[in-house]
């Protein structure tokens, strides 16, 4: 047997791609026990297919796989017969293995080449999304730059002033600034020394107006100042903790800080 003729013919191919008749298996079987060229030859034949199907990470799914196949398959049952009906006679079989081998090659590079592709082109995606996410980030940064910067030209100007609560007595040495714009109507919380309210309370600012108090809003993240609008007519302020959401009322024994406005 011409040894080097029979790895020529495709056979190797045919058996590995699982389409080679019973006969041929178990000669192939045979064969590469006998001759050290033939076992050789299957392990070219392996690694070759292996580095044709996975140039990429993306494996093609098994019912893709089987799509390709039977297609193929089918197409070349129609391409031999057409050409048996042509020619008078049935076509050479490795011809066929062989034409098989590149055809099948040629599909699944196709196959992975489109997955690999889709892959990239979700992550370009990915990095466009993720871009647009910065884009607004950066745009609502410039834009509290912005207010901030406002805000402390109204309450640092001429015309501004400054109210200075104090800790009440028995409530530690906290102390809190608020600073009221040049109109009166903006009141800005800086300096907060308040420790962090526990879970399930929150601390609440009370104008008091001929000694009652007014609910002046609700602190929560004042970093690096909470925006409350003034009261009108208040002669004080004060921070009260309560729970979460706020009281209607202040509770008075909870009252950390109070100050006095300017006249």
């Amino acid at each position: 047997m011409d040894i080097h003729a029979y790895i020529q013919s495709g056979i190797i191919e045919s058996y590995l791609l699982g389409i080679a008749g019973d006969e041929e298996k178990q000669e192939l079987d045979r064969l590469r026990r006998i001759y050290p060229e033939v076992e050789n030859a299957i392990h070219h034949a392996e690694e070759w297919l292996h580095g044709v199907s996975t140039p990429s990470s993306t494996p093609v799914p098994a019912k893709v796989k089987e799509q390709i196949f039977a297609t193929i398959h089918e197409e070349l049952r129609k391409s031999a017969r057409t050409a048996e009906i042509r020619t008078g006679r049935p076509l050479n079989r490795y011809w066929i293995a062989a034409s098989l081998i590149l055809l099948t090659s040629s599909v699944i590079l196709n196959m992975v080449l489109y997955f690999k592709y889709r892959t990239e082109r979700e992550n370009v995606m990915a990095l466009q999304e993720e871009h647009k996410g910065l884009l607004v980030k950066n745009n609502l940064v410039q834009a509290k730059l912005i207010s901030f910067g406002d805000d402390l030209n109204r309450v640092t100007g001429s015309g501004s002033s400054r109210i200075v609560m104090d800790a009440v007595t028995g409530k530690g040495s906290f102390q809190s600034t608020l600073l009221m714009d040049n109109t009166g109507k903006q009141l800005l919380l800086v300096s907060n020394s308040l420790p962090t309210a526990p879970a399930g309370k929150q601390y609440q600012l009370w104008a008091i107006v001929n000694g009652k108090p007014v609910n002046a809003g609700l602190l929560s993240d004042c970093i690096p100042y909470c925006k409350f609008p003034s009261v009108a007519h208040a002669q004080a302020y004060a921070v009260t903790l309560e729970p979460s959401g706020g009281s209607i009322g202040p509770t008075l024994d909870q009252m950390f800080v109070f100050g006095k406005v300017n006249s």
